[in-house]
């Protein structure tokens, strides 16, 4: 198979198991080589059965698990959203900056995760903006459904703590208008 050379490594695969962080291969180069990987994997009994046994031990492993979860989670965001007629922005990378800037700890208490994707301002509220980056919080599961529906600075009873969150979503949504 014939490979090319990139110039610019933002072409290049992200991967931690090569010295320098980045693949050997450009991005499309990796593409065509794992539809050729495939393709001679499910061509013989043998290969699929692999094939099948690596994708079992994807699924099995924690990277997969997290991969199927937060898939989960933005549908179910989607179809909630579809059904209110609110607005719906957004993606993985928006949630990761939302951790960062909670600094990976629940909003509410301070714990640390699983979290749940909370709505600040819920979405049974009318003056709710959606599901956009404002508006999202890491919550732990415990403040969540404590949480419910209620209005956040009905529920928080540390008024300094919502001030804090507030100036967090205030920041978020400044860096998203800002990257626009």
């Amino acid at each position: 198979m014939q490979r090319c050379i990139p110039v610019y490594t933002r072409l290049l695969y992200r991967q931690s198991k090569y010295f320098t962080g980045l693949s050997f291969r450009c991005k499309k180069c990796a593409s065509r080589h794992h539809k050729h990987y495939k393709i001679t994997k499910k061509s013989t009994p043998e290969g699929l059965l692999s094939l099948r046994q690596e994708q079992r031990r994807w699924y099995e492993s924690q990277k997969g698990k997290d991969c199927i979860r937060l898939n989960n989670l933005m549908r179910i965001q989607r179809q909630r959203q579809a059904k209110l007629n609110g607005a719906f922005d957004w993606s993985r990378a928006k949630w990761r900056l939302t951790l960062q800037a909670f600094g990976h700890k629940c909003a509410y208490c301070g714990c640390d995760g699983p979290f749940h994707q909370d709505h600040f301002i819920p979405l049974a509220n009318r003056a709710s903006p959606g599901t956009v980056i404002g508006n999202m919080v890491p919550a732990c599961r415990r403040c969540n459904l404590a949480k419910a529906a209620k209005h956040p600075l009905d529920w928080i009873k540390d008024k300094g703590k919502a001030a804090t969150i507030i100036a967090a979503l205030e920041s978020l949504r400044q860096e998203n208008r800002e990257a626009a």
